[in-house]
């Protein structure tokens, strides 16, 4: 597998995380759970992508000499495709429920049909499913 290729996905799927936790969060703690996720993901995949996560950082790295000219615009496509993916895909489905636990909560709470609840669950193992085989296909040992 092309190194660039492992790059732009672990890329793609840190930016991912960062956004939905920005999406996610309110109150006057927000500030404190997106740090955490940003530092969660920096330690998740620096090692990999360089963690740039925002077009301007790739833009920066590449100024200063430390990103070659043609990583530039595929990095800014993979962090603008995670943008895109959720405001299409997700958030008109799941309402930014991606936790069986979290639904099971939210469906008691507002003691509506628990009929969806086994769709949130299929989805989350199917998610844990791919992210296992993201991982061997940019890690490709365990």
């Amino acid at each position: 597998m092309h190194i660039l290729a492992k790059k732009l996905v672990v890329e793609f799927i840190d930016a991912f995380f960062l956004v939905f936790a920005i999406g996610i969060s309110s109150g006057d703690l927000a500030p404190f759970a997106i740090t955490g996720v940003l530092i969660a993901m920096i330690f998740a995949g620096a090692h990999i992508s360089g963690a740039h996560y925002n077009p301007a950082v790739t833009v920066s790295l590449f100024l200063r000499g430390s990103a070659p000219v043609r990583e530039v615009f595929p990095y800014g496509l993979a962090i603008g495709f995670v943008i895109f993916g959720g405001m299409i895909l997700v958030g008109p489905v799941s309402g930014a429920v991606f936790n069986p636990a979290v639904a099971a909560g939210l469906f008691v709470r507002s003691a509506t049909d628990l009929s969806m609840l086994g769709l949130y669950t299929a989805a989350s193992l199917a998610g844990g499913v791919a992210a296992a085989f993201v991982f061997l296909f940019t890690k490709g040992e365990k």
